[in-house]
C-alpha cells in the first residue's frame, strides 16, 4: 500500500459524531476459570425526546406471527428463513447488554454477569419455532390478529 492510500484510509475515520459516545475502558470479561479478557466498549448515548404519537407505519411486519410471518406460512416452516433469520437474531441477541437499559452502571452493578446469564440462556429462535408447530400462546403473543381492538 502506498502512503497516499494510507492517508485516504485515515481520512475516512470519523472523530466527531452527531451524538454522544461513552467509552467504557478496562471491562473485565471472565472467559474461563482462570482466564479473563479485557475490552473497551464505545456506546452510543441516545436521547429520547417525548413526542406525541400520531401514527405508525409498519414495515417488515405481520399481524399473524404463525400464519404469515417469517417462521411459518399456513402452518409450514418457511425453509428459506429457517437458517438465515435465526442465525442473524442469535448474533444480535448475544451482544452485551446496554447499561442504560439494565438499570444503569454503578459500583454494585454486575453487567458481566447479566451478559453471561443472557448468553447461557440464549437459544436459536428456530428451536422455539419447531417446538411450537401448532398455533398456541407462543404465536398468539404479538399477533395483533388475535384482537385488533388492542391496537
Amino acid at each position: 500500500m502506498t502512503s497516499s492510500s494510507n492517508e485516504n484510509i485515515h481520512q475516512k475515520i470519523r472523530n466527531e459524531f452527531p451524538y454522544d459516545v461513552k467509552k467504557l475502558t478496562d471491562i473485565s470479561i471472565p472467559v474461563d476459570k482462570n482466564i479473563k479478557s479485557t475490552a473497551t466498549i464505545w456506546m452510543h448515548q441516545s436521547y429520547i425526546q417525548p413526542k406525541n404519537l400520531s401514527g405508525i407505519i409498519s414495515a417488515y411486519s405481520t399481524d399473524d406471527r404463525y400464519n404469515n410471518d417469517i417462521h411459518y406460512y399456513g402452518g409450514c416452516l418457511a425453509a428459506q428463513e429457517a437458517l438465515s433469520w435465526p442465525t442473524q437474531m442469535l448474533i444480535l441477541l448475544s451482544v452485551p447488554p446496554h447499561p442504560l437499559y439494565q438499570g444503569g452502571i454503578d459500583k454494585d452493578f454486575d453487567l458481566i454477569n447479566v451478559w453471561k446469564e443472557r448468553l447461557h440462556n440464549l437459544m436459536p429462535l428456530d428451536f422455539y419455532w419447531i417446538k411450537h408447530q401448532n398455533r398456541n400462546e407462543y404465536w398468539r403473543h404479538g399477533s395483533v390478529c388475535e384482537d385488533y381492538s388492542k391496537i
